[in-house]
């Protein structure tokens, strides 16, 4: 038998085909009914629509598929809506609600599937043929657009990368830095500058309009008239540009004055390198110590008092200190005691004995006295106990004749006539923190830097005649200045960034130098012998 084949015919918008579907609300399924006849009352007979345009024969002729129709209107044109991958569906425009309706059935029997919605195929014999199609579900067009659209192609989640908000990472900070340098580039555009054409074409117009280029085009007043000499117009312009403040004024030099303000008797004044016989209290009263007495001069009266004579033969007075409040004073004798007096009522609070040297050097701490004896060993003496000794500090080989404490009282410098200076630690209690060596003389002079608590300064005598700078904290040598004459005592400036030297032999001046320059900025003469102590007064403008 012959075999016929099988064709499919795709629908065209305009062939006005017929389509049959009922629907079964007994089954929640859609299914399509496919009657090989169909038969109508008499009464509501209609005639069948053959899409190839061919006569009717009988009204009973077989036919696949029918529309049922409303009086007084027109059946609807199937139209067919593309989808991806070719499949087809026809959409009625009915006015019900266009619901698409599929080619073929779609079996919803299996709804108990976890979220997978399963295309089912059906072979069905169509209107003008028998073929096979593929068929979705109008319920997941939406759901397979939305995957083929999707970036990842419905092949899984979308992954987005997630920075943290603290930790910048190199993507991150790449992106930023092509951002900055966009925006920078498009904000730094070059200079536009005119070509010379357009510079000869500006010079032309000019000449042609008769207007000069170093004059404004609109001018609301008239030129003022030339003057009658050209001196007067220069006079008057340089009035105008007349600074408001002279550079030479007195505001902008300072006025050191080289010849002393007072000069005061001090009769019978040891000349010994290795005592400290001079002092400025907080209370502006100068000590000092001639001979066998203590005298204090007020600086502000002008009246001077003998606070203090020794009775001993041979006694004699080797050093003075003011504690930190200016209320008293602490003088040391040559066989070694140490007195305290009271200076509001002149009274002699108490002795302190224990050394059998003499005491060439005093610094005071509060409540502390410490004091350098001939033997080389610094004693601390607290003198609010009955047992004032304390500590006692062992390095030096040969008498102490410097001693300085900080002023937050943490560390205490000392300097020996064996060439040595020793920086002490409050808090260890032990041995030095640091010493040095590099002076080739006894060193007397040492002062703190009062705006760098690590920075000390110490000065040589006069076979070393150098003034070294040390780091504490690194107990390293910051600067060096070489002096011409035997250093006896450093000032630092509150003011400046300076320092003041006193010198013995052969100069026997003051000097003050540039801090860290080492530049000099001046001398100070008067003095006819060496110069032994050199102290700063309480408002560390004037020294003694």
């Amino acid at each position: 038998m012959p075999v016929t084949p099988r064709t499919t015919h795709r629908i065209r918008p305009h062939d006005p085909s017929l389509l049959t579907t009922r629907a079964r609300n007994s089954s929640p399924s859609l299914k399509f009914d496919l009657p090989t006849a169909t038969r109508t009352s008499s009464s509501q007979q209609q005639p069948l629509f053959d899409p190839f345009n061919r006569q009717t024969s009988s009204p009973l002729q077989s036919s696949r598929f029918r529309v049922p129709t409303t009086p007084g209107k027109s059946p609807k044109t199937p139209r067919l809506r593309p989808h991806h991958g070719g499949v087809g569906s026809i959409v009625l425009d009915s006015p019900q609600g266009k619901r698409v309706q599929q080619l073929k059935g779609v079996d919803r029997t299996d709804t108990k599937e976890k979220g997978k919605s399963r295309d089912r195929e059906f072979k069905g014999r169509a209107a003008f043929g028998e073929g096979v199609r593929k068929v979705i579900r109008s319920s997941n067009v939406e759901e397979f657009e939305r995957k083929l659209l999707s970036p990842d192609r419905g092949q899984g989640k979308v992954k987005v990368k997630q920075y943290d908000r603290f930790i910048p990472t190199a993507e991150a900070l790449t992106s930023a830095c092509l951002s900055y340098k966009v925006q920078s580039t498009a904000q730094k555009q070059p200079p536009k500058y005119l070509s010379n054409q357009s510079l000869q074409y500006q010079s032309q117009l000019a000449q042609a309009c008769g207007v000069s280029l170093n004059e404004r085009i609109l001018t609301f007043s008239a030129d003022p008239p030339p003057s009658s000499s050209s001196s007067s117009h220069s006079s008057f312009a340089s009035s105008w540009n007349r600074p408001l403040r002279k550079p030479d004024s007195s505001v902008a030099k300072r006025v050191i004055k080289t010849e002393p303000e007072r000069v005061l008797d001090a009769p019978g004044m040891s000349d010994d390198y290795y005592l400290n016989l001079l002092d400025w209290g907080k209370g502006n009263l100068v000590a000092v110590g001639l001979g066998e007495g203590v005298w204090v001069w007020n600086a502000e009266t002008g009246e001077a008092t003998e606070v203090y004579r020794t009775e001993e033969f041979g006694s004699y007075i080797s050093s003075v200190k003011f504690t930190p409040d200016g209320n008293y004073l602490a003088v040391g004798l040559s066989e070694g005691d140490i007195q305290l007096w009271n200076l509001t009522t002149f009274q002699k609070t108490r002795t302190m004995r224990g050394r059998s040297t003499r005491v060439g050097v005093l610094s005071c701490d509060r409540h502390v006295i410490s004091s350098g004896g001939r033997d080389g060993n610094i004693w601390h003496h607290d003198v609010r106990k009955q047992e004032h000794k304390i500590s006692v500090g062992e390095f030096h080989e040969s008498d102490v004749c410097g001693l300085s404490w900080r002023e937050d009282g943490e560390q205490l410098a000392s300097g020996g006539n064996d060439n040595m200076v020793a920086v002490w630690d409050a808090r260890w209690g032990a041995g030095p923190k640091m010493t040095k060596g590099e002076h080739g003389g006894a060193v007397k002079a040492l002062a703190w830097c009062p705006w760098s608590l690590s920075t000390l300064a110490s000065g040589g005598g006069s076979s070393c005649r150098r003034v070294h700078f040390w780091n504490t904290t690194t107990e390293g040598r910051t600067a060096t200045l070489q002096t011409s004459s035997q250093v006896t005592s450093i000032i630092w400036s509150r003011t400046y960034k300076e320092f003041l030297t006193s010198h013995g032999f052969p100069n026997n001046h003051l000097s003050i130098w540039k801090y860290p320059t080492m530049t000099k900025v001046g001398d100070l003469e008067g003095h006819e012998g060496r110069v032994l102590n050199c102290v700063q007064g309480p408002d560390g403008e004037r020294v003694v």
